[in-house]
């Protein structure tokens, strides 16, 4: 069977063949291409040659060149997906040789780099004006570490995290935090300002006072789409010589919305916590620990559900804050939405004078000395599609006690509920129960104060 020529072969046959019907004569060198001793294949039409030919232009070039730069971006694409999906373990050790003055974005691609972030926000570097954005899951293998920004005051300057980050729908696992010598707990412990978002947090957070799985607390700052599976817990107790604000929360412990030039504004949305949240002193919630804000300053509250235990045992009842599935305590100053907060877990507390089922407490920001005027609300705070279906319980010393399905105590009857509805038991050994909210005993309240004048000046 004669070999079929390649296609070069067959092209310089045609540029032969069209010599030799122009009369010229080929050197014998020229023809050296024949298969001596081969037989001859047939004859190619010129319109094959041309087609061969065609596909040599640059034109068809192009398209090769393209196909490959095709083949080679899917294969990059797939390498950066499998890349997105993977989990880079910490060897405890911090990276902060990626960090330059000045720099305005930062892609946290280990859990080294990551570790930078603590190193330098602890050292002084606020990381203002830096957007962090997390590039896969991190496990940092329950190493002990502190949390992200200390709050501690240096020297009149607090180290706190000023950055914004975007979790890009990773998980940090594995999370260790032990913070025992001041406040300030969590992943992040304080910051200021900017957003945290698209974030799952897993692993374990213990601390004194503003307690909370992804950030101990949030200064006027967004909180949207995070999620908490960590146990979080504050362990400073209350006593009658030394009462205390815990403000622990699932997601968050203390959030405070107050009016600057540069933002009046916050979001606070899609958050869940599905950890256990308990705590020795008040307040405490599922979500949120605390959520106050000033006159000029608007938070809007939306798709907020707890789904975890809240477990809170004060040895006094001495500070008039409270216990929420959701959230501990409201205190509004400003105008604010608040819809959608769900809760599917237990609260169960002793000696807490305010307890709901959704909201422990909604109150004024303070409460002044009787005969005095109190702070009002600005323009009321709307509550809409609030919801409780688990068990509320609460074993208070006296009648001062409020247990409401959907709100503790309420200090403005004013305030209208929209779609609110409670399936959970309530429980109280002392004090007052009803559905949405207790606004009884408030002769009880009176007597107290007037006996304890000094609980009013803390």
């Amino acid at each position: 069977m004669a070999r079929k020529k390649s296609v070069e072969e067959l092209m310089l046959e045609a540029e032969l063949k069209s010599v030799e019907g122009q009369g010229r004569s080929v050197p014998a060198r020229e023809s050296a291409h024949d298969d001596v001793g081969l037989p001859q294949v047939e004859d190619v039409p010129s319109s094959k040659l041309r087609n061969a030919r065609a596909w040599f232009k640059p034109k068809h070039a192009a398209i090769v060149a393209g196909a490959i730069v095709v083949v080679v971006l899917a294969v990059f694409g797939v390498s950066r997906a499998m890349f997105a999906h993977s989990t880079d373990s910490w060897d405890g050790t911090a990276d902060t040789t990626w960090y330059s003055e000045g720099m305005r974005t930062m892609n946290i691609t280990t859990a080294e780099q990551l570790a930078g972030m603590r190193k330098l926000c602890n050292s002084g570097v606020t990381l203002d004006g830096i957007s962090f954005r997390l590039a896969r899951d991190l496990d940092l293998c329950e190493i002990p570490t502190k949390p992200i920004g200390d709050g501690f005051n240096d020297q009149g300057k607090t180290r706190e995290f000023c950055g914004s980050f975007d979790g890009c729908g990773h998980t940090i696992s594995g999370i260790n935090v032990e913070e025992d010598r001041w406040d300030h707990a969590g992943l992040f412990g304080c910051a200021d300002g900017g957003d945290i978002r698209n974030l799952t947090v897993e692993g374990r957070v213990v601390g004194q006072v503003r307690v909370g799985g992804v950030v101990g607390e949030m200064d006027g700052g967004s909180l949207v789409n995070l999620t908490n599976r960590c146990k979080v817990s504050s362990i400073k107790t209350a006593t009658s010589y030394y009462p205390v604000s815990a403000d622990v929360g699932g997601v968050c412990g203390a959030w405070l919305g107050v009016s600057r030039a540069d933002r009046t504004r916050a979001d606070l949305s899609s958050l869940v916590n599905e950890g256990e949240v308990s705590a020795r002193a008040c307040s405490a919630g599922g979500v949120l620990g605390t959520l106050a804000n000033s006159n000029g300053f608007t938070a809007t509250v939306s798709d907020l559900r707890n789904e975890g235990a809240v477990t809170v045992y004060c040895e006094s009842d001495d500070r008039d804050e409270a216990v929420g599935g959701v959230i501990g305590v409201v205190g509004s100053n400003g105008t604010d939405l608040v819809s959608k907060l769900e809760n599917y877990g237990e609260v169960s507390c002793s000696s807490v004078l305010s307890v709901g089922g959704v909201i422990g407490a909604l109150m004024a920001p303070q409460r002044e000395a009787k005969g005095q005027q109190t702070a009002e609300f600005s323009e009321g705070i709307e509550l809409k599609s609030l919801k409780n279906t688990a068990r509320v319980a609460a074993n208070a010393q006296d009648e001062r006690a409020h247990v409401g399905g959907i709100v503790g105590y309420l200090d403005d009857p004013d305030v209208a509920f929209d779609d609110c509805a409670n399936e959970g038991e309530l429980a109280a050994t002392n004090g007052n129960t009803s559905e949405l909210f207790s606004a009884d005993g408030e002769e009880v309240w009176d007597e107290w104060e007037d006996s304890h004048p000094e609980a009013l000046q803390r």
